[in-house]
């Protein structure tokens, strides 16, 4: 990194930054992928793409576009503050095999091979723990109403969200739901589960890109099972009741197939008459009148401070229902 200074007009000192290799690092990435969208260990500048009019959200041509967007982007600025980027991720490990709950170590799951198809360059080494790192993956102009986030809690897919939050209507009908869900669900069981993160992490969010006849799946992106990650057609208060009863519900499974002496399927699971997982859509044009990011176009001083208080209380009653459910198989191991 180069710094140059220069006197402005009232005399005062300004710092000009270059960044040579790493411009050069971009641009072989553009060169080879035609345009590129940047990523940081934790997040992309989703918040920050309106600042961009080159054909597509988030896709950049030059260094020059990558760099405005990172600069404009307060996810981004997430990831630069190593005292806050691991807020509302539980540390605990379990007793089986030493299993973290949601941890991410150096920002990237243990065990992810690297994407073939992303150009990555190391930028700085922050702590001993996290060094930070720009990904440059190939853009696609994606089909958004084929994206979906799942949640997964304790190994056990919860719930599946449309990503997009504008409507769709092709996505009413109920055995296009049923397909996405399966699907869903199926590519999970098979290519997820157990083998994220080599078992280590039992607690994540998985943005999937379902294909156009919706029978296959291909990952997008993994994120901490935590408030600041979006929960997006569910609530965090709303996902912690679900998992809870999830678990009572494992429970007496499990006393039901010891009873029986056979095990009962996994995916045979219903909480409150809901089979699991839950998916859900944008049901109407007026459920999506809010523009995605819009509180990150104002002032951060305009903001309030309720969303940083809501996410501390959300994490709370999630370590407390976390707690009780083991308690629960505690005593049930006692019996």
């Amino acid at each position: 990194m180069e710094s140059d200074q220069d006197d402005d007009d009232d005399g005062e000192p300004i710092a000009k930054f270059s960044f040579p290799e790493i411009d050069q690092q971009i641009r072989r990435a553009v060169l080879s992928y035609g345009a590129v969208f940047p990523k940081l260990n934790w997040t992309a500048p989703k918040d920050a793409s309106w600042m961009l009019s080159s054909g597509g959200p988030l896709r950049c041509t030059s260094p020059a576009d990558v760099y405005l967007l990172l600069k404009s982007s307060d996810f981004a600025m997430h990831d630069l503050d190593t005292n806050r980027i691991f807020d509302g991720c539980l540390d605990n490990l379990h007793s089986n095999g030493g299993q973290a709950t949601n941890g991410f170590t150096n920002g990237i799951p243990d065990g992810l091979a690297v994407d073939s198809s992303s150009a990555s360059a190391d930028l700085v080494e922050t702590d001993r723990t996290v060094q930070l790192e720009l990904v440059l993956k190939k853009w696609y102009d994606v089909e958004r109403s084929r994206e979906v986030r799942c949640f997964v809690w304790n190994n056990q897919l919860l719930a599946i969200s449309q990503r997009d939050p504008n409507f769709f209507e092709h996505l009413l009908p109920q055995e296009t739901q049923n397909t996405m869900r399966s699907t869903t669900l199926k590519f999970w069981n098979e290519e997820v589960k157990f083998k994220f993160a080599n078992g280590q992490v039992v607690s994540y969010v998985m943005d999937l890109l379902l294909t156009r006849d919706l029978l296959r799946a291909h990952v997008v992106d993994f994120n901490p099972y935590a408030p600041r990650t979006d929960p997006l057609l569910f609530e965090w208060s709303e996902l912690a009741d679900l998992h809870t009863r999830a678990e009572q519900i494992a429970i007496e499974l499990e006393i039901d197939s010891l009873n029986l002496e056979e095990s009962v399927p996994i995916d045979s699971r219903t909480v409150s008459g809901i089979e699991l997982p839950l998916l859900r859509v944008v049901n109407s044009p007026n459920q999506s009148a809010r523009p995605m990011y819009s509180h990150n176009m104002i002032p951060a001083d305009a903001l309030s401070d309720n969303a940083m208080r809501f996410a501390a209380e959300i994490a709370v009653e999630m370590a407390q229902r976390e707690r009780e459910a083991q308690d629960a198989e505690a005593r049930r191991g006692e019996r």
